[in-house]
């Protein structure tokens, strides 16, 4: 019990020796001996972090960030500071661009960032042809950032775009110390557990050996992702279709006319006249009546025409326009498609509504009130 109450204060000691980050080495060359057999066992963890390989960052080309000191012979590297530091940066980028079209852009983004050493990390396509819209994120070296982003920008018409930087270097340094601490934390508990003599002394250091290895690779694993962020720069893509440059009228009209059959042939022919489409004819007939449903398109200079002559068929019952917008040069344009939209229904009129009905009918009531009259002055009239 007296020796693993020994083991235990000397791992405390240990621990709270390695908290205190990098010290200086110790008198008579101790430190310079543990520290050659730290490096022996990890050498790539007792430097500074590398930075990938042809990392060009404002210092200039990369290198070791930060050599081992050789003050007193030592082997591991002393407290970095900022100034002696190789500056580790994240560079990120926005492009919003307008295209033709979308999705040839896409190949053409992907190939750009392949060419470049670079990969497509997410890419997503969505939207009809007309108003396709994709979105994509692609990593390249961050040597080749600004080459990436011009490059990008000459596909299509600029609409936004933003470039930034994060300085990390900081958090290498103070991940870095932190490895460093763990290791010696590590490589001491290992020299405990070679002089341990029970069976309960080597299991509690195995204990606090997992928790140091599980230290160890977590820091690791950081040091790698921010190494990871560092090499490959984040640009983001969003492609977008052009807006519209202009809205054509259109129209829905109810007419009654006379005769159904005669009224859609006549407005047919109209539209075919004006250069239009006759897209859909229906007719049906219900009670005795019959009505038609007609889509028509013309283009937006023939639009008046053709409601004027629609209207001259019969009598409008409903009607409802809406005025189109049209950029500039649009009515230049030659020839001009056919996409000012009309939709007609056409219902035959009923007979009670015939001129020549309510005239009947009129004189037809006159001659009944006359009847009357004349009965009853007969059955007035006095008795001879």
């Amino acid at each position: 019990m007296k020796q693993l109450g020994l083991c235990l204060a000397l791992i405390a000691s240990l621990a709270l020796a390695a908290c205190g980050g990098r010290s200086a080495p110790a008198e008579g060359g101790r430190e310079d001996a543990g520290s050659r057999d730290l490096a022996s066992r990890a050498p790539a963890a007792t430097t500074a972090p590398r930075p990938p390989a042809g990392l060009v960052g404002p210092a200039g080309p990369a290198g070791p960030a930060g050599a081992p000191s050789k003050e007193g012979g030592s082997g591991v590297a002393p407290a970095l500071s900022l100034d002696a530091a190789q500056r580790q940066v994240i560079a990120t980028g926005d492009v919003t661009l307008e295209v033709l079209a979308v999705q040839p852009v896409v190949a053409q983004v992907r190939a750009i960032a392949e060419g470049l050493g670079g990969f497509v990390e997410q890419s997503s396509y969505f939207g009809d042809p007309e108003r396709a819209q994709a979105s994509m994120t692609i990593r390249v070296p961050q040597p080749q950032f600004f080459v990436a982003l011009e490059r990008l920008e000459a596909l299509g018409k600029v609409l936004a775009r933003s470039a930034g930087s994060q300085d990390v270097s900081e958090q290498f340094i103070d991940l870095e110390a932190r490895l460093q601490s763990s290791l010696r934390q590590e490589k001491s508990l290992l020299s405990l557990l070679d002089k341990a003599l029970s069976v309960s002394d080597v299991l509690t250091i195995e204990r606090e050996l997992s928790r140091v290895r599980s230290e160890i690779e977590r820091l690791q694993g950081q040091l790698n992702f921010l190494s990871r962020r560092v090499e490959l720069a984040t640009i983001t893509i969003a492609l977008v279709s052009p807006k519209p440059v202009g809205q054509p009228p259109s129209a829905a009209l109810k007419v009654a006319v006379g005769d159904v059959v005669d009224s859609v042939e006549g407005v047919k022919a109209l539209i075919v006249g004006l250069g239009g489409i006759v897209d859909r004819v229906a007719i049906s007939t219900r009670e005795g009546k019959a009505t038609a449903e007609l889509s028509l398109r013309v283009s937006a200079s023939q639009f008046n025409r053709a409601l004027q002559g629609i209207e001259g068929r019969g009598r409008v019952t409903s009607k409802d326009v809406q005025e189109g917008r049209a950029s500039a040069g649009q009515e230049a344009a030659s020839p001009q498609e056919p996409d000012a939209r009309i939709e007609v229904s056409l219902v035959e009129k009923g007979a009670g509504w015939q001129p020549w009905a309510w005239a009947g009918g009129l004189l037809l009531a006159g001659a009944l009130a006359a009847l009357a009259y004349l009965l009853g002055r007969r059955g007035r009239r006095p008795s001879g």
